[in-house]
């Protein structure tokens, strides 16, 4: 999936809300929820690769690794909302 480069943010089923900044070169997430812990959560993560990211459906990152090994998967629940933040200007 390519998105313009911009930040966004979304929010999910469980009540999570992330923020994704999209640049030139890189992609990085933040999640932020009371309620439920991960690993990581609130810092900046990089993102490899997104897989999914669609109203309705459960997002699907790749990330850089959060311990050992090459990468994380981080599937999210059901996409409730997602919004520009901004966007770069062509």
């Amino acid at each position: 999936m390519i998105l313009p480069v911009g930040i966004y943010q979304f929010k999910t089923l469980s009540g999570s809300k992330y923020v994704l900044e999209i640049t030139e070169n890189k992609c990085f997430l933040q999640r932020f929820n009371q309620n439920f812990e991960l690993r990581r959560d609130t810092e900046k993560v990089e993102v490899q690769r997104i897989d999914s990211l669609t109203v309705g459906e459960s997002a699907v990152f790749f990330l850089e690794p959060l311990g050992e090994g090459v990468g994380t998967f981080r599937f999210t629940t059901e996409v409730v909302e997602l919004v520009v933040l901004s966007r770069k200007k062509e």
